[in-house]
């Protein structure tokens, strides 16, 4: 999924065909403007894993892996989750693809270990 087909959602905080995965592991991500804590989020191949959204800016915001077609957002002072299944080893830039976020620091990868 490429950035610019993401921004026809914007404004809604539903997942982009990535559900959360009921009994995996999850993991809290906090998006302020202009940041995600954690800007590197580690885990193991071969599991699922939930990300879960919590924006805590007083803006819009996504969490986007374009390498992994996976999109979460959500509205200033909400929390939303989505699932990742069977991940390959690798590093994943992550972004938030809202015009001049990413530029303005709101990027991260997540590392999948064997």
């Amino acid at each position: 999924m490429s950035g610019g087909g993401i921004m026809s959602g914007l404004g809604s905080t539903e997942p982009s065909g990535n559900s959360a995965i009921e009994g995996a592991r999850s993991v809290d991500v906090l998006a302020e403007d202009f940041r995600f804590l954690p800007d590197r989020i580690v885990v193991s191949s071969g599991g699922p894993v939930n990300l879960s959204l919590d924006n805590q800016g007083g803006l819009f915001h996504d969490l986007a892996i374009p390498d992994l077609g996976f999109r979460i957002a959500a509205a200033s002072g909400a929390q939303v989750s989505g699932g990742l299944e069977l991940l390959e080893p690798g590093e994943y830039p992550f972004e938030c693809t809202v015009a001049g976020h990413a530029a303005a620091g709101m990027i991260g990868v997540l590392i999948v270990t064997p």
